[in-house]
């Protein structure tokens, strides 16, 4: 009877203690929210998934075939970002070598220089002759005597259009003005011959680079007049073309033409940059004047070309 009632108590104590439990357990399932598609709760998916529960670590995950795991994602990640800071740095060192270059060489990216008509006086490329060296230098000398004459036939007609006096009377009154500071500078006054020593010194070579330049500026010159004249539609221009600038360059082509048969290097050739702004303006009175000058210093040049080839082909 005694042991009866003891079981009895036990049960009912242990029913005591079970209810709360079992009470305690109910509500916190209720409070648990369940998984709509399959009726899991979250703590129950969270096991199996830890992205959502966050308690498993993924580096005890094991890997899923097919996908690329948190560390190989880092990895890309890196490599993807050192591939883009390479190709930037790439990008600023070809930007600032193009801009190196613009200072490095200059001459190289800028545009070509223009081929005037001074540059190329034969009408074409340079070609050589089968002459000799005393053919070459008599047909030079010939070219600027027919130069010579075909311009002191002009020199009256210009002075008379310009001035309304005749070449010697315009000479004798302007013969004391300075050359242009961009003009040739040759020991030889007009119609005064070369002294001896001067003739003694000239070596064909030099005499050819030199006479070349020298005949180029004057081309250059005269180019300017035909401009000046053509702008105020006076009546020389075509003078200018056909009397002066014509002869320039037949002397030139011929001058060429033995600095090719001869392998002898020419100085650069001369650019429409030499003459000064200010010889590109001013008045009537000045544009004709310097004019003048011009054509004083082609007769000059062209006495000084005859003299001191004669004197060169003689010691030949």
């Amino acid at each position: 009877m005694e042991f009866s009632f003891h079981v009895a108590g036990m049960l009912d104590r242990d029913q005591r203690t079970a209810k709360p439990v079992l009470r305690e357990k109910n509500e916190r399932q209720k409070n648990t929210p369940s998984c709509s598609c399959c009726g899991e709760d979250t703590q129950t998916k969270g096991l199996r998934n830890p992205e959502v529960a966050g308690e498993v670590s993924h580096r005890n995950r094991t890997p899923i075939p097919g996908r690329t795991s948190p560390s190989t994602f880092r990895i890309r990640e890196k490599q993807h970002s050192h591939f883009w800071v390479t190709l930037s740095r790439l990008h600023r060192t070809l930007i600032l070598c193009f801009y190196l270059s613009l200072f490095v060489f200059p001459k190289t990216l800028s545009a070509p220089v223009k081929m005037e008509k001074w540059m190329m006086p034969c009408g074409h490329s340079e070609s050589s002759s089968k002459s000799g060296q005393l053919e070459l230098l008599q047909t030079i000398i010939d070219q600027s005597k027919r130069s010579l004459v075909k311009i002191e036939a002009f020199r009256d007609k210009f002075a008379t259009k310009a001035f309304g006096n005749k070449w010697a009377e315009l000479h004798e009154y302007q013969s004391s003005i300075d050359s242009l500071k961009w003009f040739p500078k040759i020991t030889k006054e007009l119609g005064v011959p070369v002294s001896h020593d001067e003739l003694e010194k000239l070596q064909l070579e030099p005499l050819l680079k030199d006479t070349y330049q020298y005949l180029q500026i004057i081309a250059v010159a005269v180019d300017q007049m035909i401009i000046d004249e053509t702008k105020k539609n006076g009546p020389l221009s075509e003078d200018y073309k056909n009397n002066i600038e014509l002869y320039v360059l037949s002397v030139l082509c011929e001058i060429q033409t033995a600095t090719k048969t001869l392998n002898i290097a020419r100085h650069k050739d001369v650019e429409r940059t030499i003459i000064d702004e200010k010889d590109k303006n001013g008045d009537n009175t000045t544009m004709m004047t310097r004019h003048y000058l011009i054509i004083r210093d082609y007769l000059r040049l062209l006495e000084y070309i005859i003299e001191c080839y004669e004197h060169v082909k003689s010691k030949l």
